[in-house]
């Protein structure tokens, strides 16, 4: 079980035109508000409060709106998307899945990369699924200028392993991956 997940972020940091912009695209997509609603697992009031600007979405809420616009979540919260840097990538926020993409893609086994990290093995491998969060692998930091923290991993020889001069380097890669990306990032 996880220490801790990835950042997640609060309602007050949403400004307060996010429900315009689930409305425009909901509509653009040609989605009822009945059937968006459905499909997000919430209530049409809530959806309709929501859209109006009478209720701020919980994060979870707006991730399941975006995800039924086939939207990225930093679309509807701008103030939200540099935070969380677009990571909807593979369907998480987890920093392990791009790693593991990296890691395969140079042909770096998972005992090579787990004993330049100084971890297990099992540790390793729990990470890239996203099964662990903080801890050997990764710490939770909040940059200076940033609403929350970021999991960042903390070994600099797994790094260069990989082909990037920090453990930060490596953490950007991670976060950028798309999915269907022809080549792995690089520095």
């Amino acid at each position: 079980m996880p220490k801790k997940g990835p950042p997640r972020f609060a309602r007050r940091s949403l400004d307060k035109s996010v429900g315009c912009r689930v409305r425009k695209h909901r509509e653009a997509s040609g989605i009822s508000r009945n059937d968006l609603a459905g499909d997000a697992a919430i209530a049409p009031h809530t959806l309709a409060r929501i859209e109006r600007g009478h209720q701020l979405p919980t994060e979870d809420t707006l991730r399941r709106i975006a995800g039924v616009l086939r939207v990225s979540v930093g679309l509807l919260a701008p103030n939200w998307a540099a935070d969380d840097r677009e990571r909807i990538v593979l369907g998480t926020e987890h920093l392990g899945l791009g790693l593991r993409q990296i890691r395969v893609g140079r042909s770096i086994t998972l005992t090579e990369a787990a004993r330049a990290a100084g971890v297990s093995i099992s540790t390793f491998s729990r990470f890239e699924r996203g099964l662990h969060g903080e801890g050997e692998l990764a710490k939770l930091y909040k940059a200076e200028g940033r609403m929350t923290e970021r999991l960042t991993l903390v070994s600099d020889p797994l790094a260069k392993l990989l082909g990037y001069r920090s453990a930060a380097d490596l953490t950007d890669a991670c976060e950028w991956i798309e999915l269907g990306q022809a080549s792995v990032p690089s520095e």
